[in-house]
């Protein structure tokens, strides 16, 4: 079962929109991506849908995004439920896109690190990494991205935004994710960093345009 107290809390470099104004804040992304890749795909990077009728020629993050996006369209002409694949899960129309959006490389792995950055290329969308965005905003708008997230407010509120489709269902309480949504910025002050979320794999520099990290920490 999820635990309300996530993983150890560390501070990650952080990210903002491209179109986000000078002066960005620390964040902690790590509790948001732990929860959701625990709900969504438990069995980590390599996690399937469940049931596949076709099982991937190798281990997923041994792939290329091409072939991966292969693998998922014979997952449809097979008749699946479902073409998610990964820890967060991406359906075969969600990963189709980003990678035209982002002009990514096809021929890149399919990876932990390729991954995490889908991952929060989708959490840009919704605010996550914006300061004065409001939880249950964001909240909501992450809960659109991903089924098994609850509803923060309005009428769905605790349910999954999409669960009159299918057997979706939250997996997760609004408490679980406003635990990971309230770790997002530091308290105590730390270097400002931002992401050029135009980049295919974000590139993190410090506020005065100086490069730190060729990509997004992996693990805390």
């Amino acid at each position: 079962m999820l635990r309300t107290t996530l993983l150890s809390l560390t501070v990650c470099a952080g990210a903002a929109a491209a179109n986000a104004e000078a002066g960005f804040q620390p964040v902690n992304d790590r509790p948001f991506l732990d929860l959701i890749g625990e709900i969504e795909g438990p069995d980590g990077y390599d996690d399937i849908v469940l049931d596949a009728p076709l099982q991937p020629p190798r281990p997923i993050t041994q792939m290329t995004i091409n072939e991966v996006l292969e693998y998922q369209r014979a997952l449809q002409l097979e008749g699946s439920h479902s073409s998610a694949v990964g820890r967060y899960q991406f359906i075969r129309k969600t990963l189709a896109y980003m990678v035209d959006k982002y002009e990514i490389d096809g021929d890149q792995l399919f990876g932990k690190v390729m991954q995490d950055s889908l991952a929060r290329r989708m959490m840009v969308k919704c605010d996550f990494y914006e300061a004065d965005a409001s939880e249950s905003r964001v909240g909501n708008c992450l809960a659109r991205a991903w089924a098994s997230l609850p509803m923060m407010s309005g009428e769905k509120a605790g349910q999954s935004y999409y669960g009159e489709v299918g057997t979706n269902k939250a997996h997760a309480t609004r408490s679980e994710v406003l635990v990971a949504l309230r770790q997002r910025f530091a308290e105590d002050p730390l270097p400002e960093y931002e992401v050029a979320s135009n980049d295919p794999l974000p590139v993190i520099r410090n506020t005065r345009g100086s490069k730190v990290a060729d990509r997004i920490p992996l693990e805390p």
